[in-house]
């Protein structure tokens, strides 16, 4: 994994904000009980495989459905 690169940064993120308590977005996301699937928790190659690489910096990652 490249360090600072776009795509990477997305995946620790996401992590960051469902996993993180001390997160500052983690009551929006784990602390409302959103989880990532396991591959993709402890994989970046896979979350990449999955995802591919992050167009341009305004792609996000997000929910369809936040209260799903």
């Amino acid at each position: 994994m490249k360090k600072g690169a776009p795509t990477s940064d997305v995946w620790k993120s996401m992590k960051q904000r469902c996993l993180n308590p001390n997160s500052k977005s983690y009551k929006h996301y784990g602390g409302r009980g959103i989880t990532i699937s396991e591959e993709w928790k402890s994989s970046y190659k896979t979350f990449q495989k999955d995802m591919g690489i992050r167009p341009t910096l305004k792609h996000t990652i997000e929910r369809i459905d936040n209260n799903g």
